[in-house]
């Protein structure tokens, strides 16, 4: 995805390393409200430096597990490929131009 931001006086910011940050944050605020929703809906909470792994995991387990909570498990896995997809083009885009952020900075709960 892309965007225009803009600085305080109205100027299009195009330093690529401030627009990749922002959208950074932007995942990173999508990834948190995914592992909240993970903990209302199907009731078990996950934290730390692998909490989406073990989320989708358990939610694989769920799916196959258990038929009433399936469907729920099945929707949540859905936003969780799209995360990790777009997660994956972001450190995809910041090897590829050599940009000074570290991901895991921004992606770690």
């Amino acid at each position: 995805m892309w965007c225009n931001i803009y600085d305080e006086d109205g100027n299009l910011v195009r330093d690529e390393v401030t627009r990749e940050r922002f959208m950074l944050e932007q995942e990173a605020k999508r990834l948190k409200s995914w592992l909240d929703d993970v903990q209302v809906e199907m009731e078990f909470e996950v934290c730390g430096e692998e909490a989406f792994a073990i989320a989708v995991k358990s939610l694989e387990r769920i799916r196959l597990r258990e038929t009433d909570r399936a469907s729920r498990a099945e929707r949540l896995l859905n936003q969780a490929a799209t995360i990790n997809l777009s997660i994956y083009w972001h450190d995809r885009f910041i090897k590829r131009n050599d940009l000074p952020i570290d991901i895991r900075d921004y992606l770690t709960y």
